[in-house]
Parts: C-alpha cells; structure tokens; sequence
C-alpha cells in the first residue's frame, strides 16, 4: 500500500500531532514498511498452529498495602516548586477552544 503524506497528515490531525515535513517523510516510510511487514505476515500459513500461551512465571513482588501515617502539610510541601506554606500552587489547566 502506498502510503502518502496526505494520509499521514489526517492520522496527524486525528491524534491532534503537529508534524514537520521531514517528519512527514520518515512517517510515510515507516507506515509503509509496517503495513508491507503486515502484509508478508498475511501470507504465512498457519493452519495448524495451535496458539502459543506463555505466561509468565513470575510471582506477585509487590508490598502489601499497609496504613501508614499520612504526611504533614510541611513534609507535603517540601517537593512542591511553588506553594504558599499551606497550598501547592499549580498552574491553571488551559482553557478549552469550541
């Protein structure tokens, strides 16, 4: 399939992505050796096959879930770049364009 860059600037467009043009390029190369990849997998025979199940043999490694004491406002605030000894300043969320 020949992919062109009009087709990678609508899948930009969908994914809200700002391309350059040598980004557009390399895109539409790559986009095409993947759907030619996908293609020779196509091909392959697999009648047959019975499906491949590997999971994984490794245990749960995680802490248990435990209270704890929570932080001090003081120890919450030691990381935060901005606040004002009592609240974390955060900048404010964009607006939404319609």
């Amino acid at each position: 399939m020949k992919v062109t860059k009009e087709n990678i600037r609508r899948l930009a467009a969908a994914v809200n992505l700002a391309l350059t043009p040598a980004e557009e390029k390399r895109y539409c190369g790559d986009l095409e050796r993947i759907i030619a990849w996908v293609e020779e997998l196509k091909a392959i025979d697999i009648r047959g096959v019975e499906p491949l199940l590997m999971l994984p043999q490794e245990h749960n490694h995680f802490v248990a879930d435990r209270p704890v004491a929570p932080l001090s406002v003081r120890e919450s605030l030691r990381n935060a770049p901005h606040h004002d000894g009592a609240y974390i300043h955060v900048p404010n969320a964009p607006k939404e364009e319609v």
